[in-house]
């Protein structure tokens, strides 16, 4: 018995480490992207969202700075979300982190359709040295592998996406609307 015990407790306590180490965000309060700021006509398209960390640990993204993610959009199109990837190049970009129960601010700027963005958490751990460069490749190429392997991301990386609520563009001013049926 007292063999059995001697194994038993070892395993134990490697099976609860294991656990530990693959709790996601899933598991507790999920982070979220907010509206700080909707745009103006003084302004332009320009929202400003914030990252929220409520989890009581550190979020990592990929992006140019605290204030500048690498995030995704997508776009309204006949009633779906369609992806409207921006292509970031990732040269000089580096793993960004939000402590945790904080909030990061960024800027971004929407089409004439409704928008939301989203922002790929990475795992635990993330190295650059994981992520693919291309910058070798012609465009062409590198733009068909990119669309290729962001198709394949597999369900528990796009888990990973936090998404903004639904933004919408401004409304036309109507003195441009103006201009535009008179050139009609």
């Amino acid at each position: 018995m007292q063999r059995f015990l001697w194994i038993l407790i070892p395993c134990g306590m490697i099976a609860a480490a294991v656990v530990a180490g693959t709790m996601d965000i899933e598991t507790g309060p999920r982070p979220e992207i907010r509206v700080v700021q909707a745009p103006t006509q003084a302004e332009g398209p320009r929202y400003v969202l914030e990252i929220v960390n409520p989890t009581s640990r550190e979020l990592v993204y990929w992006g140019y700075g605290a204030n500048s993610p690498m995030y995704q959009m997508e776009i309204l199109e006949g009633g779906k979300w369609t992806n409207a990837m921006l292509g970031w190049c990732g040269t000089g970009a580096t793993a960004e982190r939000i402590p945790p129960h904080s909030t990061q601010q960024f800027e971004v700027s929407i089409r004439d359709t409704p928008s939301k963005i989203g922002l790929l958490l990475l795992p635990r751990g993330f190295k650059r040295s994981e992520a693919f460069q291309f910058e070798w490749l012609p465009y062409a190429v590198r733009a068909k592998l990119v669309m290729w392997q962001n198709d394949r991301l597999d369900a528990k990386l796009k888990k990973k996406v936090v998404w903004s609520e639904r933004l919408d563009p401004l409304p036309p001013q109507p003195s441009s609307v103006a201009y535009l049926h008179a050139r009609d």
